[in-house]
């Protein structure tokens, strides 16, 4: 990986943020998506680079085709305004999506059922206000288009389930945040805690009608001055209604439950807890290594008997592109407790 940094700032003793730009080229390569290429750019910046108390904000641009020519296309952005009042957060992309469907709940086994493949384009946005004390209120809103559809697999038994044909979905609903964390892409200590609502109705425009509830709780525990951190995520996700099998709870894929395909165990409820330790090793170089446990469910009330906890765990290493601002480029290597392994790419950290 090659990078440059461009910086804007001041040589005397005010206090003022360094903006940086750094532009990547990008190789990837997985199995359902083979191998793309493209080039990504990071910008880290604050729109008051004189204030020391304001967060900083990103944005990060992906821009890439696979060796059949389709393309990819993602950006996202985090955005402080002065005095940390408003604090917006986007996506936009163009993607194709390969989804590996074996089934809902603890019944999916090895055995593959369909590749369910298509062309997906997202936009979601939120707003929300600082009330005070890093206590934050918004509003959110997403539209997700899915089509050019290609089903191979097993033939489907039964009652065709939502998410096998084109489908357009539009949600909006609110959240609550209190983010306490000293870094929005590499936090070392404090916090975070979101607790949001999402609506899809046929009111607004969407194929299907269901609503998603997500908890998430985020702690950092620095162990030493050095950078040595332990990191604690707990989450919950409820789906109710009539929701396509790609917005159900899932587990697996490149934040929790590393090690499990994404979507290979899904239903309606999950509850997830992970934990990793981070560290420095020299240079620019840093390890982690990381655990997780998940529980799904049809039914909420089942989400407490425990029946059975799918473990998945790993170790992966870090690179900071940026020196000034500490940000990673991670790869991980996830394995679950059948001996199954996932190996993952990512800007940032997993959360």
């Amino acid at each position: 990986m090659f990078f440059s940094e461009h910086a804007i700032g001041q040589s005397d003793s005010t206090y003022c943020y360094r903006n940086n730009f750094i532009p990547t080229p990008t190789f990837t390569h997985t199995p359902e998506n083979g191998s793309i290429l493209g080039v990504a750019g990071l910008y880290q910046f604050k729109v008051d680079k004189a204030d020391e108390i304001l967060r900083a904000s990103y944005a990060h641009l992906w821009l890439a085709f696979n060796l059949e020519g389709k393309f990819y296309g993602d950006m996202r952005y985090n955005i402080y305004t002065r005095n940390n009042k408003f604090y917006l957060e986007g996506a936009v992309s163009h993607d194709y999506i390969y989804d590996y469907f074996y089934g809902i709940g603890y019944n999916a086994n090895n055995t593959l059922q369909n590749n369910i493949n298509f062309k997906s384009t997202y936009l979601f946005q939120k707003v929300l206000y600082n009330v005070g004390n890093n206590n934050y209120l918004g509003l959110q809103g997403t539209y997700e288009k899915n089509d050019e559809f290609n089903v191979t697999g097993n033939p489907i038994e039964g009652p065709l389930l939502n998410g096998f044909t084109p489908y357009q979905l539009v949600g909006m609903g609110g959240l609550y945040v209190n983010d306490e964390r000293n870094s929005r892409v590499t936090p070392t200590e404090k916090h975070y805690f979101e607790s949001s609502i999402m609506s899809y109705s046929t009111k607004y425009g969407s194929d299907y009608n269901f609503m998603s509830v997500v908890v998430d709780y985020r702690r950092y525990i620095p162990l030493n001055t050095d950078y040595n951190i332990l990191a604690i995520q707990v989450k919950t996700d409820f789906t109710i209604g009539d929701a396509p099998i790609q917005k159900l709870a899932m587990v697996g894929g490149k934040q929790i439950g590393r090690g499990y395909i994404s979507g290979h165990y899904r239903d309606n409820h999950a509850l997830q807890a992970q934990t990793e330790y981070r560290t420095d090793l020299f240079w620019r170089l840093g390890a982690v290594i990381f655990a997780s446990g998940s529980v799904i469910a049809n039914d909420v009330n089942d989400l407490s008997t425990y029946s059975k906890v799918l473990v998945a765990g790993g170790a992966g290493l870090r690179f900071n592109i940026n020196k000034k601002d500490k940000s990673n480029i991670r790869l991980d290597l996830g394995m679950n407790n059948r001996g199954e392994t996932g190996v993952y790419i990512g800007f940032g950290e997993a959360f």
